[in-house]
């Protein structure tokens, strides 16, 4: 539950920045990396915080989650690249579509690999 609330405010967040920048005219690719760096940020701090719980944060961790948002935003990038370039979707669809797929690597990323619990990190 609470990785679905923190999932969904930072894809609310990617989508109001990409949103917003791409009414003020900025590449769609330029709109979507800032979109993912300020959802990183506020999906980063909510899951290691609340999601896992974890009492503090550790450079290996921010590491993982970002290596593994990265990932994600590949893969984001991929997709939204079909959709505009063989789909024909409109910026604003192809962007909104794209990040559909986002969470789920989010998620069991995040549960298995980033914010383990009883292991060193």
């Amino acid at each position: 539950m609470k990785f679905g609330i923190v999932g969904l405010a930072a894809t609310g967040l990617h989508l109001l920045i990409a949103f917003i920048l791409l009414y003020a005219g900025v590449n769609v690719y330029l709109a979507n990396l800032c979109a993912f760096l300020g959802a990183f940020v506020l999906s980063y701090i909510g899951h290691n915080y609340w999601t896992f719980a974890m009492t503090s944060w550790h450079p290996s961790t921010l590491a993982k989650s970002f290596l593994l948002a990265s990932m994600g935003f590949l893969a984001n990038n991929i997709l939204l690249t079909f959709l505009l370039k063989i789909a024909l979707f409109n910026e604003a669809m192809a962007l909104f579509f794209s990040l559909l797929l986002v969470p789920l690597l989010s998620y069991f990323g995040s549960r298995i690999w980033v914010f383990q619990k009883n292991k060193q990190l």
